[in-house]
């Protein structure tokens, strides 16, 4: 299980709905809701405090605020994504995850690439993901998510989102239970019985999202940043927000 550590400024939201009034009220160069997203950029950048680190239950309002920050991105979509790539290099710390095999730091632009790729991949906060083949996208790292991002920026943010989808079926289906490869290191492997019945369930979740996205020709929002493998200190990360 992954443990999340995350602080941001108790005034997050406060300004956000100060800003969100004043640029409504004023021409400015950068269109409201970009100015908006920008700031909710900023709260990512807040370093955790001692207290905020030390206690597993700890439930501020630093905290909070940075949980709504990054779910107001996500809803967002895809206008929030030419602001997310243009911080792709920021290098302040955001937050650390706790791992089986020690912390990681992460920075300000991996948090924006995994929200980047969170609008255009909503399936892998849903779906099981058991295996590393499942965690392939059209484009391998921050780089070649930019250079896929100018290619495509043009066009309808649902037909990505489908791009990914049917490269995600199609790996899916391909899975086999002698020589999938294990998500994590020394994970345990699947029974053929058991690989079958996830590899099943998990089709079936994603032709229904595949079956939304075409009916409706509207992104599917996605509203959790990561999936049940990983766990907010004291926020319901997984759980998902609505408006």
């Amino acid at each position: 299980m992954f443990m999340l550590r995350y602080s941001a400024s108790a005034n997050c939201l406060f300004l956000a709905l100060a800003l969100h009034l004043v640029f409504l009220s004023f021409p400015w160069s950068l269109r409201a809701e970009d100015a908006e997203i920008e700031h909710y950029i900023s709260c990512l950048s807040r370093k955790a405090s001692a207290k905020d680190v030390n206690n597993k239950n700890e439930k501020s309002p630093e905290a909070a605020n940075a949980y709504m920050a990054v779910n107001s991105i996500l809803l967002n979509g895809e206008r929030s994504i030419d602001s997310l790539v243009s911080h792709f290099d920021d290098a302040e710390h955001c937050c650390t995850l706790e791992t089986l095999s020690g912390e990681t730091d992460l920075t300000v632009g991996k948090m924006c690439y995994l929200i980047s790729c969170r609008i255009l991949c909503p399936h892998e906060a849903t779906i099981s993901v058991f295996t590393k083949e499942q965690l392939a996208k059209p484009w391998k790292n921050k780089d070649g998510f930019v250079e896929w991002w100018k290619k495509k920026k043009n066009d309808p943010i649902w037909a990505l989102q489908l791009e990914v989808l049917n490269e995600q079926v199609e790996i899916v289906e391909n899975l086999d239970a002698a020589s999938y490869r294990t998500r994590f290191a020394g994970e345990k492997r699947l029974s053929k019985l058991a690989f079958e019945a996830e590899k099943q369930q998990i089709l079936k979740e994603l032709f229904e999202m595949r079956g939304y996205i075409l009916s409706f020709e509207k992104p599917h929002i996605q509203t959790k940043i990561f999936d049940n493998t990983v766990e907010m200190q004291g926020l319901p990360w997984n759980s998902g927000f609505q408006k």
